[in-house]
């Protein structure tokens, strides 16, 4: 028997599978034999070599690859031959390319029948005799055709022989004047995956090589406009003026007329391959774009999220499917998608070479990689491509940021140490961590509001008068300032529908709100306020005077030194393509109408703020934007399929901008336009170069902002995924990053954060705390932060983190003048 364990590796994922080896049955037309094959093991947990060979055409799409086999594949193959099931290989490829093929694989095809190599191909494709030949070649005669396999080897290296993976063929090519770019037309010559929706009939390929180390290659369908990111948010550098071909590090290869498309991207040095699409299905259709290049087994391969990694910084080569979709959700769960997108990755190979390969595409998307492979599968936009060749990894980023922004330069006094916590109730509360904080030696430089600061169910930019009064809180920030200290409040991206609040009111005057399918109605959500409306902060002409009024008004309150942007993935309770307050259940309206108490404990209320309570218009299921053909896998929470619709928990997919974008291409953008708003308008607010620190993000960011890894957990893991969370921002472009330290959720990794017992022992907090404050003094943003229902953990609550903390931030204040040189080389200097 062919058990699930060794079998899943092999057909379990077979959709990712982007090799170019079939197995064919001899007899009748196939079914969809590899979807029989999962549902079989999926039902059973079994599988026997009789009902695997009962299977017809394609049961192996794609098996073998061009480097060492698989373990799953290579038992497949023995356990066949140990059954004496009659095997055979037929290849189209030119014999001294089979060799090379054979000689990584050892001996493994002695276990065939027959093989014949050679260039039996008709139009491209293997003549049908290929089959009939490599059957008679049967040391044992199938008793039917049903019960022998034949493995049509897909061939590599010739232009013939490459027509079964292409699915565009190269029509001509023309030289832009005035450069070394130029644009090839290419039309589609087969299509797969239908259900998908149809190919585009013509592409039209922008090769641009733009300095010597960055190569631009875009990719759309011939005269039609397709959704692209906006220069507003990320400008393109475009090319160096008088750079010539002789400079170029790189080469592009396989463009020729005729012949089949391929991306191949060499580097001209020692020829080792940047992109290669070769061997592999490239697909474009109006919702799905598939694209997959080769990489060797021993190469390093890094970036890619936001996304928590628990083995660290390497992407996972098992297939892992990663999604890009921003989202509100714990980082504490592992391979979820997080609260930005980055579609980068970085490939460090055995010799040490370095090359990067950014993806400029906004829309979902997910990414995996195996042995041999990594694949984007991308459900809008174009194939934006920049290639930066390094060679080494310092030169990858440092070409990358060359595109999307050198960082913004934060003011030196955001070095220092920040103390935050949801849940410091009232101003009495806060005064008193500052003063704890003085009281034991430690330099603490900013303490921040959570929402709690906000009147009247969280409004944004209000003070509630009963426990943040406005003279009493501005008399303590300018006590604050006049010791050379901080205060930082929190800004969430949805806006409260309520009559009588300023912003809520002038931004409906001034059109800024994000509208729903129709174009016509304001998109309606919730979060914690209850019924919430979002600012279009990428397109809508009166989002900035907006913006800069109401952030005046708030500085002219109380003089906060910077801004918190959270929630802005954007995050909604609520799923829907509209919603309203459910006025036909009491209950739901009572949730709603429920005001936060005098006294700021919202502990009976906590849980039920989150849960969406309103009534939502749901799309139909053949609505295309609200559920595309392909599913990525957007993560919904711990136990469920990840496989949640686009809408799950944000602004509907199906809602739009006022420039009549989608918000199914923005979504991902929504905290990067956050951002930018925010720098511009606290620039001319205070005058001053302004500290941001934004949850959400997106390549070109950092221009504007820092950033923290979100709502992580009060656990050992989570201290441990800190590490590569930090050093990923880093590369992404944001070299002011920090996690939350000793934990804004306090849970255990397998625990629950609304049931107090899933949290670890108290000594074992306080060591956890301990190591945490003496790591996270080394963040460049370094800040202490916790959850409502958190146990309260500044660093003077224990003698022993004290200690540890102040040993840790004295190191750390003896080195700031470094940490703020690099900040300002970063962000000057290429």
């Amino acid at each position: 028997m062919i058990t699930t364990h060794n079998a899943v590796a092999l057909l379990g994922r077979l959709q990712e599978f982007s090799w170019d080896l079939k197995a064919k049955m001899m007899g009748k037309k196939a079914l969809d034999a590899a979807q029989v094959l999962i549902d079989e093991l999926q039902l059973h947990g079994q599988l026997s070599a009789q009902q695997f060979l009962q299977q017809r055409e394609e049961i192996l799409d794609k098996l073998f690859p061009t480097s060492p086999l698989l373990p799953g594949v290579e038992k497949l193959i023995r356990h066949l031959h140990a059954h004496q099931v009659p095997m055979a290989v037929a290849t189209s490829s030119h014999k001294r390319h089979f060799d090379v093929k054979t000689q990584q694989h050892g001996q493994l095809f002695d276990l065939f029948d027959h093989i014949i190599t050679g260039d039996q191909v008709t139009q491209g494709k293997p003549d049908p005799q290929i089959f009939l030949q490599a059957a008679a070649g049967f040391k044992q005669q199938p008793t039917s055709p049903a019960h022998c396999l034949v493995f049509e080897d897909a061939p590599t290296g010739t232009a013939a022989d490459a027509v079964q993976w292409s699915s565009y063929t190269v029509d001509h090519s023309q030289s832009i004047a005035g450069g070394l770019a130029y644009t090839t037309q290419v039309s589609l010559s087969s299509d797969a995956l239908q259900e998908y929706g149809p190919s585009f009939q013509q592409l039209s390929v922008q090769v641009t090589p733009e300095t010597a180390h960055r190569l631009h290659v875009r990719v759309a369908p011939v005269g039609q406009q397709r959704w692209e990111v906006p220069e507003s948010l990320v400008p393109r550098p475009g090319a160096e003026a008088s750079l010539s071909s002789e400079q170029l590090s790189y080469d592009v290869l396989d463009l020729a007329e005729g012949h089949p498309f391929a991306l191949h991207v060499i580097r001209k040095a020692d020829g080792a391959n940047i992109f290669d699409t070769r061997g592999h299905r490239f697909l474009f259709k109006d919702q799905y774009i598939e694209l997959t290049t080769a990489l060797p087994a021993d190469a390093d391969v890094y970036g890619l999220g936001e996304f928590t990694n628990p083995k660290g910084l390497m992407l996972p080569r098992d297939g892992t499917k990663l999604a890009l979709w921003a989202r509100d959700i714990s980082c504490a769960n592992e391979y979820a998608n997080l609260y930005g997108s980055h579609p980068l990755y970085i490939q460090t190979n055995a010799d040490g070479s370095s090359h990067g390969v950014l993806l400029l595409n906004s829309n979902g998307m997910d990414v995996s990689a195996n042995a041999t492979a990594l694949t984007f599968k991308v459900i809008g936009g174009l194939v934006d491509l920049y290639f930066f060749t390094g060679p080494t990894p310092e030169e990858v980023v440092r070409q990358y940021h060359a595109v999307i922004g050198r960082p913004a330069l934060p003011p030196y006094w955001s070095l220092g140490l920040h103390q935050s916590k949801w849940g410091y109730s009232n101003l009495e509360y806060m005064q008193e961590v500052v003063a704890n904080y003085s009281a034991a030696g430690l330099p603490l430089e900013t303490i921040w509001s959570d929402i709690d600061y906000m009147h009247n169910r969280f409004r944004n930019a209000e003070f509630d008068p009963h426990r943040y009064p406005v003279h009493a809180m501005s008399s303590f920030v300018e006590g604050l300032n006049s010791k050379g200290q901080h205060w930082v409040p929190i800004l969430d991206a949805g806006v409260a529908v309520s009559n009588g609040y300023s912003a809520y009111e002038e931004g409906g005057k001034d059109n800024i709100w994000i509208r729903d399918h129709s174009g016509e109605e304001t998109f309606v959500g919730q979060v914690w306020p209850g019924p919430a409306v979002f600012p279009d902060y990428m397109s809508a002409p009166g989002v900035a005077p907006w913006l800069q009024k109401k952030i005046q008004r708030f500085h002219a309150q109380v003089p906060w030194s910077g801004l918190w942007l959270d929630m802005n993935e954007a995050s909604n309770f609520c799923s829907g393509m509209n919603c309203k307050p459910d006025v036909a259940v009491a209950s739901n309206m009572h949730w709603l109408d429920m005001q936060v108490p005098k006294d700021g404990n919202i502990s009976v209320l906590y849980k039920m703020l989150s849960t969406c309570v309103m009534k939502c218009e749901q799309p139909e299921p053949s609505n295309s934007l609200a559920f595309p053909p392909y599913l990525i896998q957007n993560y919904k929470g711990p136990g469920q399929p990840r496989e949640a619709p686009l809408s799950s928990n944000a602004i509907s997919p199906t809602a739009k901008h006022a420039d009549g974008s989608l918000e199914y291409d923005a979504h991902n953008l929504y905290g990067a336009a956050m951002a930018k708003s925010h720098y511009e308008a606290a620039v001319e607010v205070t005058g001053k170069r302004p500290f941001l620190v934004s949850r959400s993000t997106f390549p070109g960011a950092g221009r504007y902002t820092a950033h923290w890894t979100g709502d992580n957990a009060g656990n050992w893991e989570n201290l441990f995924y800190s590490i590569a969370g930090v050093i990923n921002s880093n590369i992404w472009g944001m070299p002011m990053v920090g996690a939350d330290i000793c934990g804004f959720i306090d849970a255990t990794q397998d625990g629950d954060p609304w049931l107090n017992e899933n949290r670890l022992p108290d000594a074992e907090y306080e060591e956890l705390c301990n190591r945490w404050a003496q790591a996270g003094a080394f963040y460049t943003f370094s800040r202490n932060h916790m959850g409502y229902l958190a146990r309260h953990h500044e660093f003077y609550r224990w003698p022993s983190v004290a200690a540890a903390a102040g040993m840790a931030y004295d190191l750390r204040y003896q080195l700031l003048t470094h940490i703020y040189s690099s900040l300002l080389h970063s962000s000057l200097f290429p």
